[in-house]
């Protein structure tokens, strides 16, 4: 990450709180809005993090895909919401 991306994204995703730790440490003042977790836009699974698929053999991998591909449905349909009201203003 560069100071740049905080400023350039209007969203900025980590997968774990360690990483989003990171990321406000570093973040410039103004733009901690933009950080989340991915999981927040998750709708079926209630985990606040992806884990770690490495200790979980390949059925943690495929565990991370459900998360992942669960989030990406959910983070899709509000970036679909804002460019409607981007549209609509």
């Amino acid at each position: 990450m560069s100071q740049d991306d905080y400023h350039d994204f209007d969203l900025i995703l980590a997968m774990d709180w360690e990483n989003l730790a990171l990321l406000q440490q570093q973040c410039p003042r103004g733009q901690k809005h933009k950080l989340h977790l991915l999981m927040r836009f998750a709708g079926e699974h209630d985990a606040a993090t992806v884990p770690d698929p490495y200790y979980g053999g390949s059925e943690g991998f495929n565990t991370v895909l459900d998360y992942v591909e669960d989030a990406c449905q959910g983070l899709i349909e509000v970036v679909r919401r804002r460019a409607t009201m981007y549209a609509a203003a």
